[in-house]
C-alpha cells in the first residue's frame, strides 16, 4: 500500500513538467519565426521587384527582301528577254526607201514557144522597168545557161551604159532556134548599178520539134 501512494503522489509533478516543456517549445517557435523575418513583419513577397519594360514593337509590316540563291548571290530580278537600253525607233529601210533602184521585168519569165530544129521562133520581148526612186545605170544584157546558144538577143535598148531614170523602161527582144527536139531552158540577165552585182534574171523556155 505504501508504493501505490508514492506513484499517485508523483503525478502532479509530471504534469507540471510537461506543461513547462510545452511552454518552452512555444516560446522557442516564436523566437525562430521572428528571427527568420528580421523582425520587420514583412513577407519576402512584399518586396518590390525590379520591373522590366518591354521594348516597343516596330509599327508597320516589313516587306521581305529577295531570298539569296544557293551560291550566296541575290537572284536576278530582270525579266528575261528585256533590255535596259534605249529602244531603237523605226525599222531598217527597204531598198527603195534607202535610195536604191530595184529594176523589175515584164513578163517575169518568157516562153518563146515551139520551133522546128534549125528554124527560128517568132521574136518575143522583155520590158525592164526602173520603179525608182533613183536612176539606174545598166551594166550589160546577156543570156546564161547550158543552152544559152539557142536563144539570141536580136534587139535591145538596155545596152551597157544605158541609164534608166525612175519610171523609165527599156526592152530586150529575143528569138529561139532549137538544136534538138526537146524543151530548152536558159536565163536572160540584166545587170545594173548603183548596187554592184545587182541584176534582174528572167527564165527563158523554148521547145524544139522535128518539123
Amino acid at each position: 500500500m505504501a508504493e501505490k501512494k508514492s506513484f499517485w503522489a508523483s503525478i502532479p509533478g509530471i504534469v507540471t513538467g510537461l506543461a513547462a516543456l510545452v511552454t518552452g517549445l512555444a516560446t522557442l517557435s516564436t523566437f525562430v519565426l521572428t528571427a527568420h523575418h528580421g523582425g520587420s513583419g514583412n513577407s519576402p513577397a512584399s518586396a518590390t521587384s525590379p520591373s522590366v519594360s518591354a521594348a516597343p514593337s516596330p509599327t508597320g509590316t516589313a516587306t521581305p527582301g529577295p531570298t539569296p540563291t544557293d551560291s550566296g548571290s541575290l537572284p536576278d530580278t530582270a525579266t528575261p528577254g528585256t533590255t535596259t537600253g534605249p529602244v531603237p525607233q523605226g525599222s531598217a529601210p527597204s531598198p527603195a526607201a534607202s535610195g536604191l533602184a530595184n529594176l523589175t521585168a515584164t513578163p517575169t519569165s518568157l516562153n518563146l514557144g515551139t520551133a522546128a530544129m534549125g528554124h527560128t521562133s517568132a521574136p518575143a520581148t522583155v520590158t525592164i522597168t526602173n520603179p525608182g526612186p533613183t536612176p539606174a545605170t545598166l551594166d550589160g544584157v546577156a543570156v546564161n545557161g547550158a543552152n544559152a546558144a539557142t536563144f539570141n538577143i536580136t534587139g535591145s535598148t538596155c545596152g551597157t551604159g544605158a541609164k534608166l531614170a525612175a519610171g523609165q523602161t527599156c526592152t530586150v527582144t529575143l528569138t529561139f532556134t532549137p538544136a534538138s527536139p526537146a524543151v530548152t531552158n536558159a536565163s536572160l540577165v540584166v545587170s545594173y548599178r548603183p548596187d554592184p552585182g545587182s541584176n534582174v534574171t528572167i527564165p527563158l523556155t523554148g521547145t524544139g520539134s522535128l518539123l
